[in-house]
């Protein structure tokens, strides 16, 4: 029987980077964003999914963006090159926090969540340029196979 849980020894295919840093997360900077239910919604979807892990970070940088987040495809480009991380911001909404668990949850994001042309429109407009190519590597992680 089947608990909809996922398999552990399955390796993740996305990484999702929460920023929890000075800006991001802070319930007294940013008043206005329910941030333990924005945590708790993402740990919950990627408990619930095998290609997905949730982790969180101090710092991804563009602190003027809070909050932000960075998904991470482990998929190759046709060409064989690593998909770029897609980065969005101003994730502040519970609409938002919504919007991107669901979009986890289609199957074409755990094919390559990171192609743009994958978003949703409420998302697409969440797009910021990407800070680094390692920044979104660092974090620890919670839930998603852990």
């Amino acid at each position: 029987m089947s608990t909809g849980a996922p398999d552990p020894r399955t390796p993740p295919t996305v990484d999702i980077v929460l920023c929890r840093g000075c800006c991001c997360g802070n319930a007294a900077k940013r008043p206005d964003v329910d941030h333990e239910a924005q945590l708790a919604a993402l740990s919950a979807t990627a408990d619930s999914l095998a290609h997905v892990r949730l982790r969180t970070t101090d710092c991804l940088g563009p602190c003027e963006q809070a909050n932000v987040v960075v998904v991470r495809s482990h998929a190759r480009q046709p060409d064989g090159r690593r998909s770029r991380p897609l980065w969005l911001g101003g994730l502040t909404s519970a609409d938002d926090t919504a919007a991107l668990c669901e979009w986890l949850r289609q199957p074409a994001a755990e094919a390559d969540p990171a192609t743009p042309q994958a978003l949703p429109p409420g998302l697409q407009a969440l797009r910021i340029p990407a800070r680094g190519p390692d920044i979104a590597a660092r974090g620890s992680s919670r839930g998603g196979g852990e």
